[in-house]
């Protein structure tokens, strides 16, 4: 793990380094199953070009037609249900 810093609560903020010397959070956006969160990263032009080639190649959460980023999606207004659905993670990544 490399430290750079703390956010307004007080927590660390860190790269989780992999064995191999990789960056689990590029790795992670690379194959599309996490968002790059350009509002708390916005000049990060590495997470950024690797979200739009995931994007491209319909990779991860990529492969639905309008995936909608978790922070929309817990804006909005949905059915009681939609908590209990749960995901086909499988057609996710496949």
């Amino acid at each position: 793990m490399r430290t750079f810093g703390k956010d307004r609560y007080d927590l660390t903020l860190a790269d989780v380094v992999l064995p191999d010397g990789d960056n689990l959070k590029q790795q992670l956006v690379k194959v599309g199953m996490c968002w790059w969160y350009c509002k708390y990263a916005p000049r990060n032009a590495v997470l950024e070009e690797l979200e739009t080639d995931a994007g491209e190649k319909r990779m991860g959460l990529w492969a639905e037609a309008q995936p909608i980023p978790s922070w929309e999606w817990r804006k909005a207004k949905r059915p009681p249900h939609a908590l209990r659905d749960p995901v086909d993670v499988i057609r996710l990544i496949s």
